[in-house]
């Protein structure tokens, strides 16, 4: 069995973040998936009334654009406060007044695990954790920092670089009813100059090659 944890780099800690000049953590980058891409997935699971917490933001928009897609109960945490006031900066220059921030790690646990959420979704999070030299013993930490603020039936996605051997085990260590996994593979050079679809979404199977460099969605339903 493939492990779960990967080589320590600084990814994992709050350090490696606060250290940066603002205007790089105001820069947006999207590491994983374009919104656009992820877009069909998320709205499949998430209704528009839904509490959701975003872990990690980062440099991501992801929590931004679901908002101008209308979700409105959005909660984010980051262990980063350099990453938290730019975001709160920005929302409140584009008016996003409901879009609310807390500054939290995961792994230590969250100061409203008394308010359950509809829906947590991580991008990347989670695979960032893991690069710390306790990953593995801090992200099983996480996942039952997650599991006790969803509520029953709840929704957790994770989007990771990490294919299924390696991020199962980590997440069946949660009592999940069920996992789907979604394989977003890198663009096709030779369509994107066709015009064609930039990126291809489809299911999961053990028994089908995987473009190196995709991206894995993992859909986690907590049971009634």
């Amino acid at each position: 069995m493939a492990s779960t944890a990967v080589a320590s780099c600084s990814y994992g800690e709050a350090q490696h973040y606060e250290s940066k000049q603002d205007k790089e953590l105001e820069t947006i980058l999207e590491w994983y998936a374009e919104y656009d891409v992820l877009r069909p997935l998320l709205h499949k699971h998430l209704q528009y009334s839904d509490s959701i917490l975003v872990l990690g933001p980062g440099t991501s928009a992801l929590h931004e654009q679901l908002y101008e897609s209308g979700y409105r109960g959005i909660t984010c945490v980051d262990f980063c406060s350099k990453v938290l006031q730019g975001w709160r900066k920005r929302s409140a220059d584009a008016g996003h007044t409901s879009l609310k921030y807390q500054h939290a790690d995961i792994v230590t646990g969250l100061a409203f695990e008394h308010y359950p959420y509809n829906a947590i979704i991580d991008k990347g999070t989670l695979d960032c954790v893991l690069c710390r030299e306790t990953g593995e013993q801090d992200a099983q930490q996480a996942l039952t920092v997650i599991d006790n603020n969803l509520k029953n039936p709840g929704t957790f996605v994770m989007v990771s670089h990490s294919p299924p051997d390696v991020r199962l085990p980590l997440l069946k260590r949660v009592a999940w009813d069920s996992i789907q996994v979604k394989v977003i593979a890198p663009a096709n050079l030779g369509k994107v100059a066709a015009g064609e679809a930039l990126t291809m979404v489809r299911e999961y199977a053990a028994a089908v090659q995987v473009p190196d460099h995709s991206v894995y969605v993992y859909i986690c339903k907590k049971p009634y």
